[in-house]
């Protein structure tokens, strides 16, 4: 830094992954890619989605102020999913989080320790996937959305899964 500069040191940009899309959760959920393109045009970074700590929809639990999501291709290695090969879209966002409003989550993203993040959301549209000729519909689903799946032995082990189409994001 040259003389005269000053760096905030009770502030810092982070980027986090939200969620993957074609991944079934441990909801049995498989968001579809661009599943959020909708609820990010229409609330975006008006302070309607927030970033928040353990999902705490609360003053408490505001982390940081989002100032973009977006969607970005991810290899399955760069997300440290071993064993899986190929891409897939994910959901980012750009955030600067303020150490006032939490010292210790502050200090553990300084320090690089905080590997994962999740989403808080409501359904818009969604379907059912079941591995079932006798549900004519839901097996079409099935057949249609199931070699999309990065984790496929999940569906076949419980013989079917949600495919989302669209959310609204409430936070990351």
């Amino acid at each position: 830094e040259g003389q005269g500069d000053s760096v905030d040191l009770t502030t810092l940009d982070v980027t986090c992954i939200g969620n993957s899309a074609n991944w079934i959760d441990s909801q049995l959920d498989m968001l579809l890619p661009d599943c959020w393109k909708k609820t990010i045009k229409e609330r975006g970074t008006s302070g309607k989605i927030y970033h928040l700590r353990d999902h705490k929809q609360s003053t408490e639990g505001i982390i940081g102020k989002p100032s973009a999501f977006y969607s970005k291709d991810y290899s399955l290695a760069e997300l440290g999913l071993e064993g899986f090969y190929g891409n897939t879209q994910c959901l980012v966002m750009d955030s600067t989080l303020m150490e006032s409003l939490d010292e210790k989550l502050f200090a553990l993203y300084s320090n690089k320790m905080i590997k994962q993040h999740s989403i808080g959301m409501q359904y818009v549209k969604l379907d059912l996937a079941i591995n079932d000729p006798n549900s004519p519909d839901e097996f079409a689903v099935w057949n249609k959305y199931f070699a999309q799946a990065i984790n496929k032995d999940v569906a076949t082990q419980c013989g079917y899964f949600w495919v989302v189409y669209e959310i609204k994001l409430l936070e990351v």
